[in-house]
């Protein structure tokens, strides 16, 4: 900011009175600022409230064959925030900005946020997709969150330029309220629960959800069958459907995490345990976007540059995801660790354009970069959905966003903490640490890339030759 002053000065003929109110502009654009980010470390802790949620959705989604409700919550969530907005619209010169932001982290809070947003999308898509189109079809999606952003964003500007604060709130509440109709007429669970399938009753519990005798760890659908006057249930199973509620519902959200105690061949449990970990180390490192307003306003004097910039990063966005997929992917047949490898390594060397250049082009260069961004999310699931059993899955996106939900607050609280203390000397102080948790995510995919492909091959051995002999020269049949 004092560089900005002197070099205004020396290239400027500007009266005191003018310097005196630039300086003063200047001044309170940083304790703008620095406002904005005790609100955003103090207000992190609440999105803890998100684990209510998400710990007991994942195992109960699976229970009651229901993923609507993950779509659902979020979006009812948004719509309070949207109301919160709009009372701090109408009432602006009294209700402090305070009251949105807290209010809207709470709710959203409480309705399981963006996390179990993805969650039930992600579920859905692998429910209802093979496992060889996983990844096009993860791709497609984020495709198109991305290009919907592309177009949604520059009409942003004209249609609060047009509505104002109170009309366009008011849009968005209607927006909410025909989503929350859409999901609820139009988007069908799978499998369709039906009262002619092995009785599972649409809405009702799963009497043939138990928990294997054999392997406590490992929580099972197991389909009952009617006796032969067709009018009675197991006993057994009957007896388990009867569980006191409480207990069986936290018994069945601890048993989300053993999922990394189930039996499965060791390849799979240190690839699953080397993209949980690798899953962690980015979800944390990928706090930084949040600060590039506060970073870009402080280091490169930008202001209104930010509308266009982050058109071009979505335009970018959306680029790199159609690249992913359709010619990654479906074109190259790319695993999913080379893709997560490929798209941290961009992201990283992003990261050190943006701090050690100011110039606008070299700012621009570093956002088409980054322009694989979402590859990691969508490949990280992807590879998760193939080691992992499919009545596992629930669980296992239940303890991703768990774990995302614990990562994000405390991330927040340690970038803002670094760039509040570093705000006046090297506020892009922060950036060397997402370019250390970077490099670790890649050394960890690096050894999962290796794991992968030697277990897909042993796979595909397996399948096309029946007698197969494994390394201990025992032979393994198919048939």
């Amino acid at each position: 900011m004092d560089n900005f002053l002197i070099n205004l000065i020396s290239n400027s003929s500007i009266t005191d009175m003018e310097l005196s109110t630039i300086r003063n502009v200047c001044y309170a654009e940083q304790e703008a600022q620095a406002l904005k980010l005790i609100v955003q470390d103090s207000r992190a802790p609440l999105s803890y409230l998100a684990l209510i949620v998400i710990i007991f959705a994942g195992p109960l989604g699976d229970k009651f064959n229901k993923k609507k409700p993950f779509l659902l919550l979020p979006l009812v969530g948004e719509l309070f925030s949207v109301f919160a907005y709009l009372i701090t619209s109408i009432f602006k010169s009294t209700v402090p900005m305070q009251f949105h932001l807290y209010l809207e982290t709470i709710l959203n809070s409480l309705c399981g946020g963006f996390s179990l947003m993805l969650m039930g999308v992600f579920s859905i898509l692998a429910a209802t997709t093979s496992e060889e189109h996983r990844t096009f079809r993860f791709g497609a999606f984020s495709a198109f969150f991305s290009g919907a952003g592309i177009i949604l964003a520059p009409l942003a500007t004209y249609v609060f330029e047009y509505l104002g604060y109170v009309n366009m709130f008011l849009l968005c509440i209607f927006i909410h309220v025909f989503g929350i109709i859409f999901i609820i007429f139009f988007i069908d669970e799978y499998p369709l629960p039906t009262a002619a399938e092995d009785n599972r009753v649409a809405g009702k519990e799963n009497p043939g959800y138990i928990e294997n005798e054999n392997n406590g760890s490992n929580l099972e659908l197991k389909y009952t069958s009617k006796l032969e006057n067709g009018s009675n249930i197991n006993n057994d199973n009957k007896n388990e459907t009867h569980k006191h509620f409480c207990r069986e519902t936290m018994e069945m959200s601890i048993s989300s995490f053993k999922i990394f105690f189930v039996h499965r061949i060791l390849d799979k449990k240190i690839v699953l345990w080397l993209v949980i970990i690798g899953f962690s180390v980015f979800a944390f490192s990928n706090v930084d976007t949040l600060l590039l307003s506060s970073f870009g306003r402080l280091a490169w004097g930008w202001t209104t540059e930010f509308a266009l910039y982050s058109s071009f990063n979505q335009a970018m966005s959306f680029i790199g995801t159609v690249i992913v997929t359709a010619v990654f992917v479906n074109m190259f047949k790319m695993s999913d660790p080379l893709l997560v490898i490929i798209a941290v390594f961009c992201r990283l060397i992003s990261r050190i354009l943006y701090s050690f250049f100011k110039n606008t082009n070299t700012i621009y260069l570093a956002g088409g970069i980054d322009m694989f961004n979402s590859a990691p999310v969508v490949a990280i699931r992807s590879v998760l959905s193939k080691i992992v059993e499919a009545d596992e899955l629930g669980r296992l996106y239940t303890v991703m966003s768990i774990l995302e939900t614990l990562v994000n607050p405390l991330a927040t609280k340690v970038y803002v903490q670094i760039l509040t203390e570093t705000l006046q000397t090297a506020p892009q102080s922060f950036y060397f640490l997402t370019i250390g948790l970077l490099s670790l995510v890649i050394m960890l995919f690096i050894p999962t890339y290796v794991l992968v492909k030697k277990i897909f091959t042993k796979e595909s051995i397996e399948e096309t030759n029946p007698h197969y002999q494994n390394e201990n020269g025992m032979e393994v049949s198919k048939l």
